[in-house]
């Protein structure tokens, strides 16, 4: 075995190990060579002094330097990399398994040992520092205050028949997104998908709802944005109903926000995620509300109680029966049990937690609440 180096080549936009190695936002594909603890980071003319200016790492490279070395390149990054890395001593190399299959071939025939690791490369994403801990709450924040407007409008708004009413307008999925996406993006935060489903809509969990909202039936509202500033997310669900909820709504709401509770309650260092969520689905079926295929669709808990999230929105630690996983001080994860039935609705109630050694410290801000007059 000779030197070791990790190698990316990439967009750090759409690469989460690569943003959290350089700490610098770049939409283009670049190289990232990591050798000894060293950082490098090679860039085109166009980038080279913003990334002087912003890149977290040791040493930014000039690509046109190593372009203008390579005669007629057949490859193009295939020989800078090979080019750089000889220069370097490297005969070994780490990648990730996002990393471009056309230049691992050509990498290879070129003699290199790769070994692949599994996304996230750098274990430590998994806990969070301070500074992120608080990127997360002020994107918790943000979601909050899009969320108020959202709910402000269905205060303004009135019922006319199956339908919420603005006015003379008809109160659809669509417009409730626009309205919290344009409040998001006035705070530097986006969310390129947003779940506003109800009725039957609402039973299903990634459906992100279409059509008019319908009125005295659960409303899902789940917004999971990014910062346009560093990266990261965050992602919270409150589930609401317009209007004046059956004794069978209310029931269920309550049983979801119970179950809830147990979780962020059972939350800390040391505990295993998959006995979170054994608990709150044992509660649910003591409370009655049992999970299976039921008139030929998933009916009941049949996701799991929670993910991480940091620069992607799923990410390690899952909190689920399907993975052992032992919460760790430093771990941000969600909690967001939920019931699915046809003839009543879906609700899911969701938090974002900062684990600490005792408990956990909720990064959400919106009150918990479920009718709407």
């Amino acid at each position: 075995m000779g030197k070791k180096a990790i190698l990316f080549f990439d967009s750090s936009e759409l690469n989460p190990d690569l943003r959290y190695a350089i700490g610098f936002h770049i939409g283009d594909p670049v190289l990232y060579f990591e050798i000894e603890g060293k950082k490098y980071l090679m860039l085109s003319d166009l980038e080279i002094d913003r990334g002087k200016e912003e890149a977290i790492v040791d040493e930014i490279v000039s690509l046109s330097s190593y372009i203008v070395r390579i005669n007629r390149p057949q490859e193009g990054y295939s020989e800078i990399i090979d080019l750089f890395l000889k220069e370097h001593g490297i005969s070994d190399i780490v990648v990730s398994d996002r990393f471009s299959a056309f230049h691992y071939k050509n990498l290879i025939d070129k003699g290199y040992n790769i070994e692949i690791k599994k996304s996230p490369l750098y274990s430590e994403r998994k806990f969070k520092t301070p500074d992120e801990r608080e990127k997360i709450r002020g994107v918790m924040k943000n979601v909050d205050i899009a969320l108020q407007k959202a709910f402000d409008l269905l205060r303004d708004s009135k019922i006319d028949g199956n339908y919420i009413k603005y006015g003379n307008e008809i109160v659809t999925s669509e417009m409730m997104k626009r309205l919290i996406n344009t409040e998001l993006l006035q705070m530097d935060t986006i969310c390129k998908t947003i779940i506003v489903a109800s009725g039957v809509q609402a039973i299903d969990p990634h459906n992100t709802g279409s059509g008019p909202l319908i009125a005295n039936t659960p409303i899902i509202f789940d917004v999971f944005p990014q910062s346009l500033i560093h990266g990261y997310f965050g992602d919270q669900t409150r589930t609401v109903l317009k209007g004046k909820a059956s004794f069978e709504q209310k029931k269920l709401f309550n049983t979801v926000l119970n179950g809830q509770k147990m979780g962020v309650e059972m939350l800390k260092d040391g505990v295993n995620g998959a006995n979170i969520h054994i608990a709150i689905n044992s509660f649910f079926e003591k409370e009655g509300y049992k999970t299976g295929l039921i008139d030929g669709r998933m009916q009941g808990f049949f996701h799991g109680t929670g993910h991480g999230l940091g620069l992607e929105i799923h990410e390690e630690p899952r909190v689920s029966s399907a993975v052992q996983e032992i919460m760790r001080t430093g771990y941000v994860v969600t909690i967001e049990p939920g019931l699915y039935y046809k003839e009543i609705g879906g609700v899911r109630v969701e938090d974002t937690l900062y684990v600490t050694k005792n408990g956990s410290d909720n990064l959400a801000f919106t009150d918990i609440f479920f009718e709407i007059e």
